[in-house]
């Protein structure tokens, strides 16, 4: 497909959200998708595998963001499936409303999401360190995520990737690859220093394990960048399906029968976003 076709998809896209009422039907949708799962409104059904993932840096952070960015991810997911559907030819290139196009939307299979891909894949382009600089004053709310969003453009490896969410158990699953090849996911992190490290090798496993499993990919190739030195460590391994499984069952767990993770080390609380949140969801 033609990049400018992809830039019109891309657009109309976005104009069906710009819509003031497009947001109040996301959310009947949302309800309607709960019901049918036999949760209720408030339950928390769409989740991140990045913020899942962090559940071996702090398990109360891990629900507390799972949380907080649920409407994001099932904004994203029903996005997703409209331009999926036009870049695929089940739905019409035009401009309509979202109360007209949800009834047409229909189920995507696993082979559309690899075909979307390889589309993906044609259109992929190098990001200028210009754009990079300008991608982390948008996205970093402080200088270590906006140092971390340059990296991901500047350092890290580049390879297609899509968005996608599954149905697991009574959740949807959200998650976007740095990158996946035939053969693999990558997942790209940075950390300050080796203390970190010790701390986010975990979780960037955890992630990539998660993509693995759901992407149905048998590798993982995991990159984290330790801005302190400027070295880069790689690994490059079998996924671990043991340890994403066991992941989504301790993070189940914990929210469906409200179970309160135990507290992390002290000093991750410091400059947690989540801090006075956190005293006041679990005590």
């Amino acid at each position: 497909m033609k990049k400018e076709n992809l830039n019109l998809i891309a657009r109309l896209v976005n104009e069906i959200f710009l819509d003031p009422r497009a947001l109040k039907l996301a959310i009947e949708v949302l309800n309607e998708e709960k019901k049918e799962a036999g949760l209720s409104p408030s339950d928390l059904y769409y989740i991140g595998m990045a913020d899942t993932a962090s559940w071996w840096w702090c398990a109360r952070k891990s629900i507390l963001a799972n949380k907080k960015m649920e409407p994001e991810f099932f904004l994203a997911h029903l996005s997703d499936r409209i331009e999926y559907s036009m870049i695929l030819g089940y739905l019409p290139v035009e401009s309509r409303s979202l109360e007209d196009i949800v009834p047409r939307l229909p189920e995507l299979k696993w082979e559309d999401i690899e075909h979307v891909l390889k589309i993906k894949f044609e259109d992929l382009q190098e990001i200028s360190d210009e754009k990079a600089d300008l991608f982390a004053l948008m996205q970093g709310d402080t200088e270590a995520k906006r140092e971390g969003i340059r990296a991901h453009y500047r350092v890290a490896e580049q390879y297609p990737t899509i968005r996608w969410a599954f149905r697991w158990r009574d959740f949807m699953v959200a998650g976007v690859p740095d990158g996946i090849t035939d053969s693999f996911v990558y997942e790209f992190k940075t950390t300050r220093d080796k203390f970190l490290l010790n701390y986010m090798k975990p979780v960037a496993f955890t992630q990539a394990d998660l993509y693995a499993h759901f992407f149905r990919r048998p590798m993982k190739r995991v990159q984290i960048y330790l801005r302190e030195t400027g070295e880069m460590l790689t690994w490059i391994e079998a996924a671990d399906e043991e340890n994403a499984r066991t992941t989504l069952e301790k993070f189940r767990e914990a929210v469906r029968e409200n179970k309160a993770p135990k507290m992390p080390v002290s000093w991750k609380c410091r400059k947690c976003e989540f801090r006075q949140e956190c005293t006041s969801s679990f005590g």
